[in-house]
């Protein structure tokens, strides 16, 4: 006989307060309570949001106490993960996904693309953090910077006229709105670079000068080689991935750069953008 599901206990950690102090809902999830009753006085330190992940396996990098094995009462220790965030009114949505890396029909890599989810840190990327969200559906619309979540049609593909494969290019209106946007990003990193005294040669001008070299470069061959529809759809999100990583570069030094190299312990007030 297959085992069957355990209903959830009465008590504790159900509905009541769990081995670390927090309170619990008859689910079992936690509650929490605020102590904050003005935003703006928030310090680093400070959450201004918290959420429990539903995340059970181990995180790279982060610490967490050793199973100990049952409590007394006969339940496992509640062993999910906390994000907590002090500039920021939402957490963002974490799920656990195959290890496999799977170009999708957008022509995106589903919850492996830091465009559309958020990924776990690493030092060689480090400025995924500032990497801008995508825009609520009725924001989009009027956005500035809405064709970098623009999902590629075929409708948007023209193929080359006289051409034996089946080769083309993107419609010439929406290659215009690139190419705009490819010369207006371009005009904030050398606006970038004079602000922070950065050359060529600058080791902190290395991850800008790449994303932006990367978006340049892809605009230009959607703009002057014919492709297949589905390298057109992949040089088309390139173009996508490496204009966030400018912006979130550019975020980084115009905002929190600053911030981050505050030492005084002066609170900043919180930003909701």
């Amino acid at each position: 006989m297959p085992p069957q599901p355990r209903a959830p206990p009465e008590k504790f950690p159900f509905g009541e307060v769990d081995c670390w102090g927090i309170p619990r809902t008859a689910q079992g999830t936690a509650k929490f309570k605020s102590n904050c009753t003005n935003p703006a006085e928030l310090v680093g330190t400070d959450a201004l949001v918290i959420a429990e992940t539903s995340l059970s396996y181990r995180v790279a990098g982060l610490q967490r106490d050793a199973d100990t094995g049952l409590l007394p009462n006969g339940f496992a220790k509640p062993r999910f993960y906390f994000i907590t965030s002090a500039n920021m009114t939402w957490i963002p949505e974490t799920m656990d996904d195959t290890t496999k890396v799977y170009v999708r029909k957008d022509g995106r890599y589903g919850t492996h693309d830091f465009t559309q989810w958020p990924q776990w840190f690493f030092e060689g990327t480090w400025y995924y953090p500032y990497v801008m969200r995508k825009p609520d559906e009725y924001d989009m619309p009027e956005h500035p910077y809405r064709l970098l979540w623009y999902n590629l049609k075929p409708e948007d593909f023209v193929k080359e006229p006289g051409a034996v494969s089946e080769i083309g290019m993107i419609r010439q209106d929406l290659m215009d709105q690139l190419v705009a946007l490819k010369l207006a990003l371009n005009e904030k990193v050398q606006q970038c670079m004079a602000d922070n005294g950065f050359t060529l040669r600058s080791e902190e001008f290395r991850p800008i000068h790449h994303s932006n070299k990367g978006q340049r470069f892809a605009n230009i061959a959607l703009g002057c080689a014919p492709q297949s529809w589905l390298m057109t759809l992949l040089t088309f999100t390139s173009f996508q991935r490496h204009s966030l990583e400018v912006l979130a570069l550019l975020d980084y030094y115009s905002k929190w750069k600053a911030v981050e190299e505050s030492i005084d312990g002066t609170p900043r007030p919180v930003d909701t953008s």
